[in-house]
């Protein structure tokens, strides 16, 4: 089975699918809008135009954007911006934050499909932290469980307002909203291919980290916390009295390397430390909840804060799991990497994810 495309349901309670088109990648972070529009030519699939746009910190609250004026905004500069060409097509492609998504896989008694409409409802109920009432719902059948009377289900809800948001946030920019999923989606999409055993996904945000756990291209689990990059120079900034591009500039260029100080090393790994221990207790729930045999091999980093120095060798050894950065530009023709470099285009892994949606 090819890798999930859940699609919230939006508005009108249907899956928001209008077939085949040409989309741009839409990621709105916490202090950014990127943008990401590629091409396919035969086998190849390159870059079209790619932006990035600053936007104030917070713009995301739990259930809605804030500040959508200032947002639609930035995100018309980066369509027009967008290098080395500008963004042709009107048709976006959104990713959710992963933090304000809930996401489930659940085991079902093999039943109809239409008896699923019914019971996944109930079931959604009882893990979802706000009412059914307050959400889009939507699902996937991933396929058989072990036990075969058994199917297993990709449950996904999205607060109704934020999804809301999303819609009229880009129909005022003067675009069409093509569909939505969730970013763990997008990052597997981008960095995933061909892994044939078990994998991990951590995508380091700039205020909150998405874990993935991928078994043969399907997401089985994801994880979240609410500490990203930023943490780090925050604490470098505390501990050290340093400024703000003082403290950036020691995470990228020296980070977790053998090159830094001993103390401001432990600072880091002091800031990383929640998403270490979440990573870890997402990898030991799904092995020992969601299949026992299920053997994680690779550790795979996204994101700007996969760009810390000697960042990947740290969680082979938190973990104890061979690890690496993933390359966001793994499906696209070597050509690409002259417009956009491995390292840099970090930041732009889900944008890249939902870019690559409709290119198959």
């Amino acid at each position: 089975m090819s890798i999930l495309c859940i699609i919230i349901s939006l508005r009108r309670g249907i899956l928001f699918q209008l077939g085949k088109s040409t989309v741009f990648g839409l990621d709105i972070g916490f202090g950014s809008v990127k943008v990401v529009q590629l091409k396919k030519s035969g086998k190849d699939i390159s870059i079209v135009g790619f932006a990035r746009e600053p936007i104030a910190e917070k713009s995301l609250q739990k259930t809605k954007i804030l500040e959508k004026n200032k947002i639609q905004e930035a995100l018309k500069k980066a369509v027009k911006s967008a290098k080395p060409h500008a963004i042709t097509t009107k048709a976006v492609c959104a990713a959710l934050p992963e933090h304000l998504v809930f996401t489930k896989v659940i085991e079902l008694p093999k039943i109809k499909e239409n008896a699923l409409a019914k019971t996944i409802p109930y079931e959604a109920g009882e893990f979802m932290p706000i009412s059914l009432e307050e959400t889009y719902l939507d699902w996937q059948i991933l396929g058989d469980n072990p036990d075969k009377s058994k199917i297993e289900v990709l449950v996904v809800a999205a607060p109704k307002t934020l999804v809301d948001d999303y819609i009229d946030l880009v129909k005022q920019a003067d675009l069409q909203l093509f569909a939505l999923e969730t970013k763990p989606i997008s990052a597997v999409r981008a960095i995933a291919k061909n892994e044939k055993e078990g994998l991990a996904i951590l995508d380091i945000g700039a205020e909150a980290s998405g874990i993935a756990i991928v078994d043969q291209g399907i997401i089985r689990l994801t994880g979240t916390v609410t500490v990203g990059a930023n943490m780090v120079d925050k604490a470098l900034q505390t501990n050290l009295n340093l400024k703000p591009e003082d403290a950036s500039k020691i995470k990228y260029e020296s980070g977790l390397s053998f090159k830094t100080e001993t103390k401001t090393k432990e600072i880091i790994q002091q800031a990383l430390a929640p998403i270490t221990d979440e990573l870890a207790h997402t990898i030991k729930y799904y092995q020992s909840r969601i299949k026992a045999e299920g053997k994680i091999a690779k550790i795979k980093l996204c994101g700007g804060g996969a760009a810390i120095q000697g960042i990947a060798d740290y969680f082979s050894r938190q973990t104890g799991i061979h690890t690496e950065i993933g390359n966001p530009l793994v499906h696209l023709s070597k050509s690409s990497e002259k417009i956009l470099s491995k390292t840099d285009a970090l930041p732009y892994t889900t944008a890249i994810g939902l870019a690559l949606r409709e290119l198959g």
